[in-house]
């Protein structure tokens, strides 16, 4: 069971009285550990100054936590570490029916924009649901038949999410392309993006040609890639690029690749690869590391979020509250969390 941050940080608020009862206190600033009595300092809404940073952000250990090594670093980074900039877009890819589609939009509605409120105003991420295309598998686990294709695009319209198909195996080859133009339900009418699996050493012309075939249909198109350098990859306007090093197997890399300046600045760079609700605050740190400062990004998961190989709507939402806060408040953590950084640091 991933660690709640956001519900730990209530320990380090208002907790003058739990400071008391306490032996051992811990900040997650600093991460330093210390004998209670250290603590002598406190905000005017009493909760403990930490002796060594100077900031709020000290728990004691009568709040029933584990001030291990882990824990500290694990809210460190998920409340301080202020280059990191929460994803723009999340992709939850591996719908197999209707039915999953329709219960992960209600476990997780809390973090979807209403439709009377325009894009602009909304803070947190687009959420876009993937649906996998492979003729050869059609019917398997991941890979819907034709009718449930269709009726999944259409139950996306009705629900108001965007919905992304990921063109893979024969489909994803460049002569396929243009095929699936009239195809049904493949169609690109049905669809808000097209995902087209990246075969190593496509040519300039033929990822020029497959944005178009994007924008003549009115779609965006994200161009997966697995082991060429993002540099490697010819640029075109509106071309989106997957960085997934596991070639689609669900692995985390030992790297991110960090990003060319083009595609980081002029369009989105999606990150994959054995990303779920165990590891996203830990990833989401890594990314961030790679990417520096360089413009906006996505992520897109399929096996961390499966059990018993389905999508799971408890799996989808415990991601986004880690990343955005709970469902009673979601919100930018970050965003938030730099302001108070600010204004603690400002007091020292």
């Amino acid at each position: 069971m991933p660690t709640d941050y956001q519900k730990s940080h209530t320990h380090s608020t208002s907790n003058k009285v739990e400071i008391g009862k306490s032996q051992t206190c811990a900040c997650f600033c600093c991460l330093k550990t210390y004998p209670s009595e250290k603590v002598s300092e406190w905000a005017d809404d009493d909760s403990a100054i930490c002796p060594h940073c100077g900031v709020d952000s000290v728990i004691g250990d009568a709040s029933g936590l584990e001030l291990s090594p882990e824990f500290l670093e694990g809210m460190n980074l998920y409340w301080f570490r202020s280059t990191r900039m929460p994803p723009s877009r999340i992709t939850f890819t591996g719908l197999d029916t209707v039915g999953d589609l329709t219960t992960t939009v209600e476990a997780i509605k809390p973090w979807l924009r209403p439709r009377d409120v325009p894009k602009s105003d909304w803070t947190l991420p687009e959420i876009e649901f993937g649906v996998l295309y492979m003729a050869e598998k059609m019917g398997k686990p991941r890979y819907p038949d034709e009718d449930t294709l269709t009726a999944i695009a259409r139950e996306a319209v009705h629900l108001c999410v965007p919905i992304a198909l990921h063109l893979c195996g024969e489909a994803s080859k460049p002569n396929a392309w243009f095929d699936m133009t009239t195809h049904s339900p493949s169609k690109k009418s049905c669809w808000s993006r097209i995902q087209v699996t990246y075969i190593e050493g496509l040519s300039a012309e033929e990822v020029v040609a497959l944005a178009r075939w994007g924008q003549s249909g009115g779609v965006d198109v994200i161009l997966q890639r697995s082991l060429a350098p993002l540099e490697a990859i010819p640029w075109f306007p509106g071309l989106t690029v997957l960085a997934d090093n596991s070639r689609g197997k669900g692995a985390t890399p030992e790297n991110w690749p960090a990003p060319s300046n083009l595609y980081a600045l002029e369009d989105m760079i999606v990150y994959a690869g054995g990303l779920g609700p165990d590891n996203i605050v830990t990833e989401w740190g890594r990314i961030s590391q790679a990417r520096g400062h360089l413009g906006v990004y996505g992520i897109d998961m399929e096996s961390g979020i499966r059990t018993d190989n389905r999508m799971d709507p408890s799996k989808v939402r415990a991601v986004l509250e880690q990343l955005y806060g709970l469902a009673d408040d979601p919100t930018w953590a970050r965003v938030a969390s730099n302001a108070s950084f600010a204004a603690r640091q400002s007091r020292t």
